[in-house]
Order: C-alpha cells, then sequence, then structure tokens
C-alpha cells in the first residue's frame, strides 16, 4: 500500500518538517554546505549530502546513518543507506530512476507535470558505480514500472508517494528528492 508524504518549509528555510499519511513523520536541518540532518519521530537520525564520490554533483545524494556513539567504527560510519547518482539509485538489487517513464507509455505524456520514479526492467548493471558514461548519456531510454511519484515545490509542499517496495528507505528517499528537485 503507497504512503503519501510531504515535505513543507514552515518555521525557516534552514528547516523543514517532513509528513507521512498527515502525520508528523521526521525533521530536516541545513547544516551548512551542502550537509543535512535527517531526524525521524522514532530518533533515528541521517547525515544527507549532495558531496558524491568526492565531488558535489546535481541531482545527486549521499544518505549515511548519524553515528552518535563513540564506540561505532569508522566502517559503520561509512555504511551508505542511499546513493544517489544521476537520478538513479539501487535498492534491494533493483535500479529506480526519478523522472523516468513507464514502459509502453509515450514520452510527451510525461514531459511536464508530476514526475514518476520507475524501477527499471532489464537494466545491465548490478552496481552504481559500474555504470559507465556512455550509459549515463542514455538513461532517458531505460523504461520501468511505476512505484512512486513526485511533485510540488517545498515551501507550499513537496508530495510524494511511494509504493511498499521502498518502506525500508522511504524516509531518507522522500528527503533526499526534496533537496535534489524541490530546494528553493
Amino acid at each position: 500500500m503507497p504512503i503519501d508524504y510531504v515535505v513543507k518549509q514552515e518555521e525557516s528555510p534552514r528547516k523543514a518538517k517532513v509528513f507521512g499519511d498527515q502525520k508528523e513523520a521526521g525533521l530536516l536541518t541545513n547544516k551548512g554546505k551542502g550537509t543535512f540532518e535527517l531526524v525521524s519521530n522514532d530518533n533515528r537520525s541521517w547525515i544527507l549530502t549532495n558531496k558524491v564520490d568526492g565531488e558535489f554533483r546535481p541531482f545527486s545524494m549521499i544518505v549515511r546513518p548519524q553515528v552518535s556513539s563513540p564506540t561505532h567504527s569508522m566502517k559503520e560510519e561509512q555504511v551508505c543507506v542511499l546513493k544517489i547518482r544521476d537520478h538513479l539509485f539501487h535498492h534491494n538489487r533493483n535500479f529506480y530512476m526519478f523522472g523516468s517513464i513507464p514502459e509502453g507509455k509515450p514520452y510527451r505524456e510525461f514531459i511536464m507535470g508530476r514526475r514518476l520514479i520507475c524501477r527499471l526492467i532489464n537494466f545491465p548493471f548490478s552496481d552504481i558505480d559500474e555504470i559507465d558514461a556512455e550509459t549515463r548519456s542514455r538513461l532517458r531510454k531505460f523504461r520501468g514500472l511505476p512505484v512512486g511519484e513526485m511533485y510540488g515545490i517545498g515551501s507550499v509542499g513537496f508530495h510524494m508517494r511511494i509504493d511498499s517496495e521502498l518502506d525500508d528507505i522511504a524516509l531518507p528517499l522522500v528527503v533526499s528528492s526534496y533537496l535534489i528537485y524541490s530546494t528553493p
């Protein structure tokens, strides 16, 4: 069953609240220099940054769990919950793409309006880091099955609906897409 999320800037442009099915789900705070902190209502927290593979990249984001205990090792800090690079991310052995076009639908129906998230079909890679530049330049040609959609801007509400196959990364995914596509 899909869940509807809304991200709204309310008090300050440096903070935004995240709502899931009309209940507050978390708080996003801008820490500066492309770094953000997301804290959920169940006290899980993540650090988000658009510095991917050593450089600041458009339409890209890395999400890592925030380590608060000094007993955690450096390896645990480097665990990546979500890596979005050039509109594309990998989760549970599947590739997903923001702004993709569903299988069997014409491109003209998706030029304006809502953006879809699609699970790519027959994508020839198994890891996001092995995708070459030529394939990245042709990403719009890959089609998929819709698993989510997004619309709106942050000041009036960024909306996102996500299917259950992305539930375990839903909150970081929603906030990442808000930061990538909606932040004023």
